[in-house]
């Protein structure tokens, strides 16, 4: 009896001894083994690397970058409108002039200002513009921007702050008064002040009144200037 205890204690030991080399194998063959070397260090180090490749951009990425970047930089908004056939907004590229800019419009109206205007001007950043008809040129418009001379200005540098847009400093005598001086009258042009001369050529002025006999001179232009004017 005691023998075959003995007996089946020697079999339990040499079965767990079987059962832990069956194991040690099997772990050899998943952790050493090329069959497992995908999961363990294969795939694994292949999504690392997918990871930090992806992570980092590339230098075409970098230059696309930038390209698109100095791409958008390099254009502009102009919004364009008044006295040109198809008023809106329009992309150039910085440094467009606006001459180009006119013609993307469709080109000025028969009554815009044609000789007032800066058609070589240099555009370089978003910008509105509006083209005056004459007659607003004449009647004291200005443009602060240098795009427009208005009606007195002797050059596009004097824009917005033309002899026509001001005040004069004294009486004018609108029998004796150069061109120059009547431009100082507001609302009175190059135009205009011609006018006025050509008229007292023929017909001294006997009243202040008398200019509205003027061409272009109605009761709103006449009355604001009849307090600058005198009659001698």
């Amino acid at each position: 009896m005691a023998v075959q205890k003995k007996e089946r204690r020697k079999m339990l030991i040499y079965l767990a001894a079987f059962i832990m080399v069956a194991a040690g194998g099997f772990i050899y063959k998943m952790f050493f083994d090329g069959n497992a070397e995908g999961f363990v260090n294969g795939d694994g180090a292949d999504m690392s690397k997918a990871v930090s490749i992806d992570s980092v951009p590339s230098a075409e990425t970098t230059i696309a970058s930038s390209e698109s970047s100095a791409s958008e930089a390099a254009y502009i908004e102009v919004y364009i409108c008044g006295q040109v056939q198809n008023p809106g907004v329009y992309s150039f590229e910085t440094g467009v002039i606006l001459n180009d800019v006119i013609e993307r419009a469709g080109g000025l109206t028969q009554t815009a200002a044609v000789e007032r205007i800066n058609l070589v001007y240099v555009i370089t950043s978003n910008l509105s513009v509006y083209i005056p008809t004459e007659e607003e040129c004449e009647s004291g418009y200005s443009d602060d921007s240098g795009l427009i001379r208005p009606a007195g200005a002797n050059s596009w540098k004097d824009a917005g702050q033309g002899r026509g847009s001001g005040k004069p400093s004294g009486p004018v005598n609108i029998n004796t008064a150069p061109l120059e001086e009547l431009m100082t009258l507001p609302g009175i042009g190059e135009v205009l002040a011609g006018q006025i001369i050509s008229y007292r050529e023929e017909h001294p002025f006997s009243s202040c009144e008398e200019i509205c006999k003027v061409s272009g001179i109605g009761e709103s232009k006449y009355d604001k200037i009849k307090d600058l004017i005198v009659c001698k």
